[in-house]
């Protein structure tokens, strides 16, 4: 039995549970996969996949080729995306920004074992973590409240055989899923679900001074925004720096300016807020196959990848309150540096428990 402290200091018992979900799937080309039921007899805090791969990489094998191991997965109940990681955008693997999403968080590797040129085979870990501190794989402050719910399964959707390389393609592959979770506790209104999701921004045209505009979204609390931007690479879009080169955030109503970074002062605080280990650039894996990155190298911090984490700026927990606010309250700006590529924008995002489900 554990003991758990929710917000306003609540203190909760229950026992920790970890599973592997029975229904795995199997790759297949762009395929989106049948549902996968998840368990509801617990309260889920983080759900971890497996992608065991068999690809045969050449030396041309792509940036990010390991990253780019699923195409999107979103997690739904009872009409509700707890999780909705799917760009819409064949090119762009949501993959890849979860895989660096996890990497801000954790400050870990996810790749089980290095790639090679040939046939070979490599596993990719992702992890999806609704809670508040992303080492406690059983934080109740933010969970999917599974126990209450009437469905929930996991979609997964497969990535195009040839995205991890211009010379040779995915072959085979198998997608598992392991489920974290605390049993016998209640839902109570001192936790959160998740609704996060990927909205995607295909660029037209060059625009100074922030000039790309999005809404903050509403009815929730907005923990950050999280970014990755792509040129426009067919098949698999390679992540650069030049892609948007400034953001900043301003409260409508009162035009006051909160945020105003240049791509590399974003990044530099992303490097304080997460201790991002950095990647080597975004080299293509078959050339790392015989020169592996040196200290340099493994020490830039990834391109194309950012952050803009409100709880820097509001509640340090919850981040902006857009629970009674309304559309284009908020707005983020974003410079964009070149008229062509796509971006994908993580909105982290999480809610107040349904009235129904408390107690539950």
């Amino acid at each position: 039995m554990g003991r758990f402290v929710l917000a306003n200091g609540q203190q909760v018992y229950g026992e920790r549970i970890s599973r592997i979900v029975s229904a795995t799937g199997a790759w297949a080309a762009g395929a989106s996969l049948g549902d996968i039921n998840l368990d509801r007899d617990f309260l889920i805090t983080n759900i971890r996949i497996q992608a065991a791969m068999t690809a045969t990489l050449t030396a041309t094998a792509v940036a990010d080729a390991p990253k780019r191991s699923l195409q999107g997965i979103s997690i739904v109940g009872d009409s509700k995306t707890f999780f909705g990681l799917t760009s819409g955008v064949a090119a762009s693997q949501a993959g890849v920004l979860l895989a660096f999403l996890n990497q801000f968080d954790n400050q870990g590797a996810s790749l089980d074992a290095n790639t090679d040129v040939d046939d070979t085979g490599f596993v990719q870990m992702y992890n999806l973590h609704p809670g508040h501190n992303p080492k406690d794989p059983f934080d109740l402050s933010v969970c999917i409240p599974a126990k209450a719910l009437s469905n929930l399964v996991a979609r997964l959707v497969c990535p195009l055989a040839a995205v991890p390389d211009a010379a040779g393609n995915f072959t085979a592959g198998t997608y598992t899923l392991e489920i974290d979770g605390v049993q016998g506790v209640p839902v109570s209104k001192n936790m959160y679900y998740p609704g996060g999701y990927i909205a995607t921004y295909p660029h037209t045209a060059v625009l100074a001074n922030y000039g790309h505009v999005e809404n903050v979204p509403t009815g929730g609390y907005v923990r950050r925004l999280f970014v990755v931007t792509h040129d426009n690479t067919a098949t698999a879009a390679v992540r650069s720096d030049a892609q948007v080169t400034g953001f900043n955030a301003k409260i409508s109503k009162d035009s006051i300016e909160f945020i105003a970074h240049g791509i590399n002062g974003i990044k530099y605080m992303n490097a304080q807020r997460y201790g991002v280990v950095g990647d080597a650039q975004p080299i293509a894996l078959g050339a790392l196959a015989t020169t592996r990155p040196g200290y340099n190298g493994a020490m830039h911090m990834p391109v194309g990848v950012a952050c803009l984490d409100f709880r820097d700026y509001f509640d340090p927990v919850l981040g902006l309150n857009m629970v009674n606010a309304n559309e284009g309250d908020v707005k983020v700006g974003m410079t964009i540096g070149v008229a062509t590529g796509q971006d994908l924008l993580y909105w982290d995002i999480v809610y107040p428990m349904e009235p129904s489900w408390l107690g539950k």
